[in-house]
């Protein structure tokens, strides 16, 4: 007995050996989600599914290319398009492969998870995006490799388009420079200069072409002879082979213009600017000479125009740059002329307050100004006592009748002579200390004449007649005014048909 459950023992050990050998070679290592498993653990797990037999889930698997499909490295059968295949799981998680019947290369595989059995489900393989993949990978290999092909024929094209144009550029170089120093013998350096240029496009770092531009450049600022273009070689050339000429010509060429200018404006700012930057030039002495009568004229020519400050400033610095030039003894009078005539004009205005009167009004009075350097004003008022002598109308008895009588009068007796004179006009300066006055204005003149009447020896009477006027003043004269005293003495026209003398004399008060 015990032998016989030894040897069972023995048997049945060796073919679980054998089970578990062959499950470790069939089957490969699962991966999931989280962590592997360990290898002992799957063949147990192989081992209970094998063995297991009780309710399992009906997978039905479909594809959408024909493919040999797996489950967990076991085939189990070929998935065509128009078929259903069939596996059953039971709870567990599996790996599902599947391999493309027409290139091994198209693999699809994805892990699958059995949670609940006794049913059928279905499963679609999504092979044919994986195939789609891998022929799109390969057409875009293909079209790499053949754009590759394409960029290489092309700069093969360009490298011999390249060699043949460069033989052709380096053919028209030549042609170029020879035309080039042809005409530049020829002394034609517009026409050079083309070709010149044309043989910097074709080679732009020639130096040969490069020197042939600088000869012609020198050449034509030496023909030109302008500061444009000797400015225009020294900052093209900097270091050029006629840097030196040209640098020399420049200088004497700017000497000549800015004389040159000078004396075409005849303006003294350029004319000193001459002499500051060439004290020691060609035209330096005529320049310094120029300055020196222009500096005199100026003054000598705002004194005439009565610009006496400017005269006075300009006379000055004259004078005290030129101590001993050929205008000194002129300027020195001229300048003491000016300040006389600054000091007159600087005198101050006046305020006057006068008495005034004419041969009929003795009573009168005069206020105004005298300026000096604009006109002023003044007003005028005359008067005598007529004016206010009363005009009443009287007779020598107290009944008397004019009616149906025949009176007449013996002589008139002048009974009153009013006089009222206002003007108002204007005083202007005319040579310290004369003023010159003028104004208009308006009298009144109330006159009143007496008759004697009779009728032979019967009633006799008098009375006033009325011969008022208001005639209108037009008067002129001179004053003079000499320090705090002043007086005048003129003419005043009556309707422009009469004329009488009028005076004043007064006080005056600076203003």
């Amino acid at each position: 007995m015990n032998k016989r459950y030894t040897a069972f023992t023995t048997v049945f050990l060796i073919l679980l050996f054998s089970c578990t050998a062959f499950s470790q070679i069939k089957l490969p290592q699962k991966q999931t989600k989280s962590e592997p498993k360990p290898a002992q653990e799957k063949t147990t797990k192989k081992e209970e599914k094998k063995e297991y037999k009780g309710l399992v889930l009906t997978l039905k698997v479909t594809s959408n290319a024909s493919c040999k499909f797996y489950v967990d490295g076991e085939f189990k059968g070929i998935v065509n398009n128009d078929q259903i295949l069939k596996a059953e799981l039971t709870k567990g998680e599996y790996q599902l492969k599947a391999v493309s019947t027409d290139n091994d290369a198209d693999v699809w595989q994805e892990f699958y998870t059995v949670e609940q059995v006794s049913v059928e489900k279905f499963y679609e393989i999504d092979l044919q995006s994986v195939i789609n993949t891998r022929l799109a990978g390969e057409r875009a290999e293909a079209d790499a490799k053949r754009q590759a092909q394409l960029r290489e024929e092309e700069r093969l094209k360009r490298e011999a388009q390249e060699a043949r144009d460069k033989v052709e550029r380096e053919n028209q170089y030549n042609a170029a420079m020879e035309k080039g120093n042809d005409y530049y013998l020829d002394k034609n350096y517009d026409l050079a200069e083309v070709q010149y240029k044309k043989a910097l496009e074709l080679k732009p770092s020639s130096s040969e072409a490069k020197t042939g531009m600088e000869n012609i450049t020198y050449n034509k600022a030496i023909k030109n002879d302008t500061e444009e273009w000797y400015s225009y070689y020294i900052s093209t050339y900097p270091s050029g082979s006629y840097i030196s000429d040209i640098k020399k010509r420049y200088e004497i060429r700017k000497e000549e213009n800015a004389y040159q200018r000078a004396k075409s404006n005849n303006q003294m700012d350029d004319y000193e600017s001459y002499v500051n930057k060439y004290p020691n030039g060609k035209y330096s002495a005529e320049a310094k000479k120029v300055i020196e009568e222009s500096y005199f004229t100026w003054g000598q020519t705002s004194f005439n125009s009565k610009n006496y400050d400017e005269a006075k400033k300009q006379l000055e610095y004259y004078i005290s740059r030129y101590p001993s030039g050929r205008y000194i003894t002129e300027a020195r009078d001229l300048k003491a002329k000016t300040d006389r005539k600054i000091k007159a004009a600087n005198r101050p205005d006046k305020f006057i307050l006068s008495y005034a009167f004419d041969r009929n009004a003795y009573i009168g009075l005069t206020i105004g100004t005298y300026n000096q350097k604009k006109a002023g004003m003044y007003f005028a008022a005359r008067m005598n006592s007529d004016v206010f002598t009363s005009t009443t109308y009287f007779k020598t008895n107290n009944s008397f009748d004019t009616e149906g009588a025949s009176y007449y009068p013996t002589y008139p007796i002048l009974a009153r002579n009013g006089k009222l004179d206002g003007i108002l006009g204007i005083t202007y300066g005319v040579i310290n200390p004369i003023w010159l006055y003028t104004g208009l204005g308006i009298g009144y003149y109330p006159t009143f004449y007496e008759f004697n009447y009779a009728s032979g020896s019967e009633k006799v009477w008098a009375r006033n007649v009325d011969q008022t006027r208001v005639p209108i003043l037009h008067e002129f004269g001179l004053a003079v005014s000499l320090g705090p005293i002043n007086g005048s003495a003129g003419v005043c026209l009556r309707n422009y048909k009469e004329a009488f003398m009028m005076f004043t004399v007064g006080f005056s008060i600076n203003r």
